[in-house]
């Protein structure tokens, strides 16, 4: 599994918690610098240079540069808005931790995303209102329909054609990772926008956060 693999444990997730709390800013350069030499002491003696491969050498190289030259851009997004920023780059590593683990399937999560916004919007301005409903209902329509082909359609198909001794296609559909999870809860955000528990969001970062942020993808 994507999660669980040693890339994702002691490459992507420090990563991420590096670039959310931004350190860069914090700490002063005598304490960068012992951090920096004590974890390469500890690489040293938990790994022989063999375990290694050479490309993780050059990529951490590469990547720990580029975050030097970006030092004083990152600190400036993080004093200007850093809410903004930190939820940006949420969404960025949500992404590409999609894409990872189920490449062909990052555009029917972006659908999801995008489908889920504009619903909210639209509802939005008829809460608790029949228009509102009608709403509400298209998109749970939508959304369970693209769920229930992923994960029971070729299960259907089966059994149809056994009950009815009938031919229908049947494809190797592939469920998509946390694809359950991300559904209901970008159905959960619409519905309680025409309960009027939640305003509706016009930012689609923030919803596109709220659906498929990667800890809980893995959940689903």
């Amino acid at each position: 599994m994507v999660f669980s693999s040693s890339i994702f444990l002691f490459a992507f997730l420090p990563l991420v918690l590096l670039l959310y709390f931004n350190p860069l800013n914090r700490v002063s350069r005598a304490t960068k610098f012992f951090v920096l030499c004590t974890a390469g002491m500890l690489g040293i003696m938990y790994f022989s240079p063999e375990d290694i491969p050479v490309s993780w050498i050059f990529y951490g190289a590469v990547a720990l540069f580029g975050l030097y030259l970006c030092k004083d851009w990152i600190n400036r997004i993080w004093n200007s808005t850093e809410r903004a920023a930190r939820n940006l780059i949420l969404l960025i590593f949500s992404l590409a931790f999609y894409a990872w683990g189920e490449p062909k399937y990052i555009l029917l999560l972006l659908v999801s995303i995008l489908l889920n916004y504009g619903m909210g919007l639209w509802v939005g301005k008829y809460p608790q209102k029949t228009t509102g409903k009608w709403l509400v209902g298209v998109t749970v329509l939508a959304n369970v329909a693209i769920f229930f082909y992923f994960k029971y359609m070729t299960f259907v198909f089966t059994e149809l054609n056994e009950a009815f001794s009938l031919d229908l296609p049947l494809k190797n559909v592939v469920l998509p990772i946390g694809i359950s999870f991300y559904t209901f809860q970008a159905l959960s955000y619409v519905v309680d926008v025409y309960r009027g528990e939640v305003k509706s969001e016009k930012n689609p970062l923030k919803v596109g956060l709220y659906i498929a942020l990667f800890p809980q993808l893995i959940a689903g």
